[in-house]
């Protein structure tokens, strides 16, 4: 079972991927933002084994998002 961090701005996509997941045995944390993981990460997310992520998302990328969750030490 991994603890899995899955972002995506679009509802639909969000709930389907989580949803998988979970039916798979997966712990997920599921956002809807890129800045609301930033947030998670910084008041003690337990560590993430697996960040499924949307490129494209406003207001800043995943690519953006995994360059400073990265440095955080996710």
């Amino acid at each position: 079972m991994a603890n899995i961090l899955v972002i995506d701005d679009e509802a639909v996509l969000l709930d389907l991927i989580s949803n998988t997941l979970r039916i798979d045995g997966h712990n997920v944390t599921a956002l809807s933002s890129p800045l609301a993981a930033l947030g998670a990460q910084a008041v003690g997310q337990p560590p993430i084994d697996l960040l499924l992520t949307d490129i494209s998302m406003e207001p800043i990328s995943g690519h953006e998002l995994v360059r400073r969750l990265s440095k955080t030490g996710f």
